[in-house]
């Protein structure tokens, strides 16, 4: 996958809590036949994950590392689980998977106490998307390829950013992002982190602590912060992507670290115009919005957008605005409402944010498109695209991953198949079909016919083999990502 891309979006969907519709199982649309270019095959060597949700004991999260023999064989699985029942460190795991011709795919991991069932959708043979598939649970996040090389103290080094969601000293939902410099050494020598804890805000709060890696490439991490001294434990995918999972039970968190600007500078923030998407809860509601932030070298001119609060249509229009920087992170006015944005390295140039308005727990991601709202911007929604609806890991949510192939733009129609977890019960090979429209704009909308009915959405695109993010418009509220499988 472009590197402008790869990984980034676990941010919008692990750990920014998306929303995702409440959908109820039923007769599906018919889909189109099965094909594509991947096999069980595509997955092979070792890897990285991270997932968390919600189960009958209340939150869980998981990470871990294993060997896909490119055969439906997983081996030398090693995980870190936390969960109601308690917390269970290195251990070890075998499993079984599949993989469509689509990159539709099923594993089950098997561990001496207990077996987890996933569903994924395959973006790359680096990466696929997950989620939990056993009854009366919910669940997602990734599997990433890990780069060779990568499991020694000194490899991890330089300024990561991370983002994590879990559960606060009260079982409240709980939003954190943050950044911190490594030493290569074992030391967190300087950091910052903002969080929303149900609501609740602490923002700009210094990070210190200390790491440790072993040569499988599971670490431990400590960190000091507002919230005290936390615990987290760690598996490689590679020198900037750590997946995290907390090993103490209050506060319990999960999430992932990726490449972060200690150093900014107003004339080089780039991401502008930015498409950007968030979502979350707003006042004790279901949030969700997409638009175009457009400024110049730090410089605010305005923004445009759609949101969904409750159920009610909204726009996130603004003409009136201010951006502010401090060391690794920056802090945006955008009409009435308040935001704190970490820069990510690597990108092109790209953003992760979290309102930091009283009452709000609403994150997202800000990514670069410079014609963006211009009439010259050559946009293509064509080809096949995996899909995630992605539930707040907190709550009984829907989760769902699939793939749909797409005419070309500027309209055309969509059709494709998906897995979907709702409230707990099980939902698969289910049909979708519908059209949509795509301006020169980036933005455009689209009718996606689900067994629930139609979810009709607002689009934000990019050019070439950019993602396509999305906020709903109906009652129920939703936010995902179309994302071109490579």
């Amino acid at each position: 996958m472009n590197i402008i891309y790869r990984s980034f979006w676990l941010a919008f969907l692990l750990a920014l809590a998306i929303v995702a519709a409440g959908c109820g199982s039923g007769s599906s649309p018919s889909g189109p036949p099965i094909t594509g270019p991947y096999s069980t095959a595509t997955l092979s060597g070792n890897y990285a994950f991270v997932f968390s949700g919600k189960d009958a004991g209340g939150f869980f999260g998981l990470a871990g590392s294993f060997q896909a023999n490119g055969a439906g064989g997983l081996s030398a699985g090693l995980m870190d689980i936390n969960m109601g029942s308690g917390i269970s460190s290195s251990v070890p795991f075998t499993g079984t998977y599949t993989v469509l011709a689509n990159g539709q795919g099923s594993a089950m991991l098997t561990a001496a106490a207990q077996t987890f069932n996933l569903r994924f959708i395959v973006i790359s043979s680096r990466r696929a998307m997950i989620i939990r598939f056993d009854n009366n649970s919910s669940g997602h996040g990734d599997i990433e390829q890990a780069t060779a090389g990568s499991t020694s103290l000194a490899s991890v080094t330089g300024t990561y950013t991370f983002n994590l969601a879990g559960i606060g000293a009260a079982a409240k939902p709980l939003l954190t992002l943050g950044a911190f410099t490594a030493d290569g050494a074992g030391g967190i020598t300087a950091g910052v982190q903002d969080l929303s804890d149900n609501g609740t805000l602490a923002t700009a709060q210094a990070v210190t602590g200390s790491y440790t890696v072993a040569t499988e490439g599971r670490g431990t991490l400590t960190l000091t912060t507002a919230l005290g001294v936390l615990h987290f434990a760690f598996y490689m995918a590679d020198q900037q992507h750590l997946k995290l999972v907390e090993t103490e039970r209050s506060p319990a968190q999960a999430g992932e670290t990726f490449g972060g600007v200690a150093t900014l500078s107003l004339s080089t923030l780039g991401c502008g115009p930015c498409v950007f998407a968030l979502s979350g809860l707003s006042a004790g509601q279901a949030f969700g919005g997409a638009g175009i932030l457009f400024h110049s070298a730090g410089t605010f001119s305005h923004t445009v957008g759609d949101s969904n609060q409750g159920g009610v249509a909204g726009s996130l229009n603004a003409a009136v605005g201010n951006i502010t920087i401090g060391n690794f992170r920056g802090t945006l006015t955008s009409g009435a409402s308040n935001y704190v944005f970490y820069p990510l390295a690597g990108f092109s140039p790209a953003w992760l944010m979290m309102q930091i308005d009283p009452g709000t727990m609403v994150s997202g991601l800000a990514y670069n498109q410079p014609l963006a709202g211009t009439p010259h911007l050559d946009l293509s929604f064509a080809g096949n695209y995996a899909l995630y609806f992605i539930g707040m890991p907190f709550t009984l949510s829907t989760d769902e991953v699939g793939q749909v192939a797409a005419t070309n733009a500027p309209s055309g129609t969509v059709a494709g198949h998906m897995d979907m977890t709702s409230a707990g019960a099980l939902n698969s090979g289910l049909g979708i079909s519908g059209s949509f429209t795509m301006d020169k704009t980036a933005r455009g909308t689209t009718g996606l016919q689900t067994p629930q009915g139609t979810q009709n959405l607002i689009l934000f695109a990019s050019s070439g083999i950019g993602p396509v993010v999305f906020v709903g418009t109906g009652s129920n509220v939703v936010a995902g990502v179309f994302e071109t499988q490579q």
